[in-house]
């Protein structure tokens, strides 16, 4: 995700995890407005910084 862009196949290779808890976190992601909607096969816009999610989600 810091590259300003993420996808499940991004979660999968940096986290080493299979494909339906990747799908899962990015849907989880895009239900809290942490990224974009899906567009084709692109990669997901991040619409919230780190620091924007500590504060809404974790504080």
């Amino acid at each position: 995700m810091s590259e300003g862009q993420a996808s499940t196949s991004m979660l999968q290779r940096r986290f080493r995890i299979g494909y339906s808890r990747a799908a899962r976190l990015v849907d989880t992601m895009e239900e809290m407005k942490i990224i974009g909607p899906a567009n084709g096969s692109k990669p997901r816009d991040i619409l919230m910084t780190p620091e924007e999610v500590k504060t809404r989600y974790f504080s």
